[in-house]
């Protein structure tokens, strides 16, 4: 048996140790389960088994959102930089120049307001689905008692 104490933190029922926080954030990250069980030095069935647990799955969405939302800002700020550039072109090119930046500043628009439409409706369906096996867990649970 090891001397060593494990970090744990309690969300929910569930207690999540350190391992299972690390078997988290590399999930999100996008790694397998196969190169995860090897990092941490556990197997693939605990993984799977840490996936089943909602308390788990619920973290595991927060931090797979907060990644992507961290992406979007950088990518957001990259943007307005190409932006800017694009604005500097149209005002000091040629003619070919200041119209191929126009039409790339255009399209750009049109596609952002397209994704951000997608972006938005995405996530409704995604809440309304999650509420939707919320409700079924919950009414799975007064079923049985």
């Amino acid at each position: 048996m090891s001397n060593e104490i494990e970090e744990t933190e309690q969300i929910g029922e569930f207690v999540m140790t350190s391992r299972d926080e690390m078997i988290c954030s590399l999930l999100s990250q996008g790694w397998t389960h196969v190169l995860i069980a090897e990092e941490v030095g556990c197997s693939t069935k605990t993984i799977q088994r840490l996936l089943k647990d909602s308390e788990f799955a619920a973290e595991l969405r927060a931090l797979r959102r907060a990644r992507v939302s961290a992406t979007t800002a950088t990518l957001e700020l990259l943007g307005a930089t190409a932006v800017q550039q694009l604005i500097g072109l149209m005002a000091n090119g040629d003619d070919r120049t200041r119209l191929a930046a126009a039409k790339t500043v255009l399209d750009m628009g049109r596609r952002h307001h397209r994704q951000e439409f997608m972006d938005e409706e995405f996530l409704t369906r995604l809440e309304e689905v999650e509420q939707q096996v919320a409700d079924a867990g919950s009414s799975m649970s007064r079923t049985l008692l």
